[in-house]
């Protein structure tokens, strides 16, 4: 099993993980029975036998896929330029690891909505305007109040299960309202970022910093403590 653990091409890139498990959700998504029967497979071969059967099975499964494309689909605009000065930043820093794009689809006036139905209306606008956005291909994952809370390594294992799954990642922030009905139903992934409430600008700079961390953590750097 050490090979697994050892000796697994992300992309391009090698790194270093400290479990099998974790190792093995990157590859597969999850730690299912599937997955454990392979690396028992892989374990009966001999350290370099082993080590390029697997690389040659997830470079294969790159090649197919070309270079990965992370896309953070925002509805509203970034106004604050501080915040705006992160974002950028972290943009910055994600290219060493993917292709980053960060698409802005109109929100709707909302200062005034106190009707359910009203609101309702604005969210089914909104989320015709991001659906638009989002290819056929893509694996969405939706931010979302509702949807399932991971810690920073479990959202990392997570991150490289999805990459394997598709090279177009696609993070969708809805507005102050909520998603859309359509929206959430086209998500693959719902994800709660916290129990607590950030702004919807806040949320676009914390989403990506946990993207940026999930890679550095996948590469075995030092920025994760």
């Amino acid at each position: 099993m050490t090979i697994i653990s050892n000796y697994i091409p992300f992309g391009t890139k090698r790194y270093r993980k400290k479990s099998p498990a974790q190792a093995v959700c990157a590859v597969f998504g999850t730690w299912s029975a599937d997955s454990y029967l392979f690396c028992l497979f892989l374990a009966g071969r001999s350290v370099d036998e082993s080590a390029a059967s697997l690389e040659n099975v997830l470079d294969d499964n790159s090649a197919q896929k070309g270079d990965p494309m992370i896309r953070i689909l925002c509805i509203g605009k970034m106004k604050d330029k501080a915040l705006h000065m992160l974002e950028e930043e972290y943009t910055k820093r994600l290219s060493a690891f993917a292709k980053i794009e960060i698409l802005e689809v109109r929100d709707e006036p909302n200062e005034r909505i106190e009707r359910e139905k009203e609101a309702a209306l604005a969210k089914e606008k909104e989320g015709e305007r991001a659906l638009a956005q989002i290819r056929d291909g893509d694996f969405v994952i939706l931010l979302d109040l509702h949807g399932s809370h991971w810690d920073s390594e479990t959202f990392a294992e997570k991150l490289g299960g999805w990459q394997m799954a598709s090279s177009n990642l696609t993070f969708v922030i809805a507005g102050s309202l909520g998603p859309s009905p359509a929206l959430t139903a086209r998500a693959n992934v719902r994800w709660k970022l916290s129990d607590l409430t950030f702004t919807h600008l806040m949320t676009r700079v914390l989403v990506l910093e946990q993207i940026y961390r999930a890679f550095m953590i996948l590469n075995g750097r030092k920025y994760h403590k």
